[in-house]
């Protein structure tokens, strides 16, 4: 069977603490896991309630750190799973978590490096199912559409990929996505929830998160100039981080921006046409429905 590493890095989550520990405690009853707690110095009484699992969580370490992405390096060198698996402290996973994981993993052949599961998004108005969708070339310009909390990790793929660059403060697990991609490390995708997932946090402001977006995709392109790697990110981040992202530049029109980069990077032409054709479609759809909907409108008052 293929063993896991479930990992909880927490500071001050006294209210949720005990829902996201007992959520991974129950996957020990059916499968080979280990799991990890990593306190960063917790001042509410999280840390105590830590401690009353201690019979029961395979590690449990406090440590003062220097941000998230330390703390979960850190935890990567206590991880003797298989597959590795991060779950903040006010997330917590579904019971047929690890079960539905390894049914998925094993029945592939080679295994992939990566599993990405979907997730049940929780806010205080509102429940919805994201599902992952598949890492391109264009994810560097609009972060990869994946919840990090239903991410099974290959220990091969960290030791091929390398740990969380901290020098991002919100989006370095998204950095590692496209690292691990441009490695060329395998994906298994699946609409099978694993997580539940809390709304809110530090990764929720979206204007840091576009900065690190615009900050990534220059790394990975760096032959782009700033106005065109504004632009780009600019045009593929949702309409939610678009109204946080402030351009410096002259607005350029899209055929500008799309033809400049694929001059600049040729393998970028194919994903950015078929993208550009996909808005398109999109929006001829939108725009069908919205005329046929007036039609049937105006038609059912005339024949009142």
């Amino acid at each position: 069977m293929t063993s896991f590493t479930y990992v909880t890095v927490v500071l001050n989550n006294l209210e949720t603490i005990s829902r996201c520990i007992d959520s991974i405690l129950l996957q020990k009853e059916h499968s080979e896991v280990q799991y990890v707690v990593l306190d960063g110095g917790s001042s509410d009484g999280t840390y105590e309630v830590i401690e009353r699992y201690a019979q029961r969580i395979d590690i449990i370490k406090r440590e003062r750190d220097d941000g998230i992405y330390y703390a979960m390096n850190k935890c990567l060198e206590w991880a003797t799973g298989d597959y590795i698996c991060f779950v903040n402290a006010d997330d917590w996973l579904h019971p047929s978590a690890t079960t539905e994981a390894n049914r998925i993993i094993t029945t592939q052949s080679p295994k992939p490096d990566i599993l990405a599961a979907a997730a049940n998004v929780q806010s205080d108005w509102s429940e919805s199912h994201w599902t992952p969708a598949k890492v391109d070339r264009l994810s560097v310009f609009r972060c990869p559409n994946l919840c990090h909390n239903s991410l099974f990790v290959s220990r091969r793929a960290y030791e091929r990929v390398g740990v969380y660059n901290t020098r991002f403060r919100i989006a370095a697990d998204s950095e590692w996505v496209i690292r691990a991609y441009a490695a060329g490390c395998t994906f298994q995708y699946t609409d099978k929830t694993t997580v539940y997932f809390t709304l809110g946090g530090t990764s929720s402001n979206l204007r840091i998160h576009a900065q690190e977006v615009r900050e990534t995709a220059s790394l990975y392109y760096p032959r782009l100039s700033p106005a065109i790697v504004d632009h780009l990110v600019y045009y593929f981040l949702s309409w939610q981080e678009r109204r946080a992202f402030i351009l410096p530049y002259p607005f350029m029109p899209r055929w500008r921006v799309f033809m400049s980069a694929s001059l600049t990077y040729p393998g970028l032409l194919f994903p950015i046409v078929r993208s550009a054709l996909k808005h398109n479609l999109r929006r001829l759809v939108l725009y069908v429905n919205k005329n046929v909907t007036i039609k049937l409108k105006q038609t059912a008052l005339l024949n009142r």
